[in-house]
């Protein structure tokens, strides 16, 4: 997460985020969804940005952001 994604200054709670990440990680890891990418918006600023897997799995392209 860059220095700029503050999710505590928003009323967001890091941990949980880092849970929400780790939670869908697991289904790419288990085959289960290709690549996700989250964002996480409030008060109309980016709280929270993640991806993780591929975007085309023929190609082996990955989630970018």
């Amino acid at each position: 997460m860059s220095d700029d994604l503050r999710p505590d200054e928003l009323g967001l709670d890091s941990a949980r985020l880092a849970h929400l990440d780790g939670f869908l990680a697991g289904y790419v890891e288990r085959g289960l969804l290709p690549g996700f990418q989250v964002a996480v918006t409030r008060h109309g600023r980016l709280a929270h940005f993640t991806s993780h897997g591929l975007r085309d799995t023929e190609a082996g392209l990955p989630v970018v952001a």
